[in-house]
């Protein structure tokens, strides 16, 4: 059966997974996806997960952007550049209007 559902694209680290260990030990995933439906790319067409860099975790942190051009134009993403497009982020005002957390805050 087709879902109709499409891997959005992705920008960073090839593999969101470690087992943490080295040499012929060491695994490596990409265990971490995205998927659109038709349609969905005409409003976002500059989508794009950005899979970032291993900080503490066995997982890297994962952030699906709806413009990325407006942040990193090339295609790799290091640690520095991660850290600043997350400080970024929070700063958006998510729902701030209609906000739940805010009415009972």
């Amino acid at each position: 059966m087709d879902s109709g559902l499409v891997d959005i694209p992705f920008k960073g680290t090839l593999f969101t997974w470690t087992n943490n260990r080295e040499g012929d030990d060491a695994i490596l995933e990409r265990l971490d996806r995205a998927y659109r439906v038709a349609g969905w790319a005409d409003l976002y067409p500059n989508a794009v997960i950005l899979n970032f860099p291993w900080f503490i975790s066995d997982n890297n942190p994962i952030c699906l952007d709806t413009n990325l051009d407006d942040y990193l134009p090339e295609a790799t993403i290091g640690t520095t550049e991660a850290i600043d497009l997350v400080h970024k982020r929070e700063k958006v005002p998510w729902g701030a209007m209609g906000s739940t957390t805010r009415k009972t805050a």
